[in-house]
């Protein structure tokens, strides 16, 4: 994967939405934060996924022709795992 690919995948993937979401909640159930804290933190938890993923979209998104090759090594690892299946079997 060439480096402009591998930043978009790391920014989509760069989010904590479930942690921090999960962990605002466990603090708001045992009273850690009030609703105002806990309302607070989801909004940043939220804005911290979005974020990411519109710089991902804007400026590393792959190219069509890079997607269409990832599909062709895609199906030829499928195609290669079927037969090696079929050949076990």
């Amino acid at each position: 994967m060439r480096k402009r690919e591998a930043a978009f995948t790391t920014l989509l993937m760069a989010t904590g939405l479930t942690f921090g979401t999960i962990s605002a909640l466990f603090d708001l159930q045992n009273k850690i934060i009030d609703q105002r804290q806990y309302t607070i933190l989801v909004t940043v938890v939220i804005l911290s996924a979005f974020v990411p993923t519109l710089i991902a979209q804007k400026f590393f998104q792959p190219t069509l022709k890079t997607m269409r090759a990832w599909g062709r090594l895609y199906r030829r690892k499928e195609t290669f795992r079927s037969a090696l299946e079929a050949v076990r079997n």
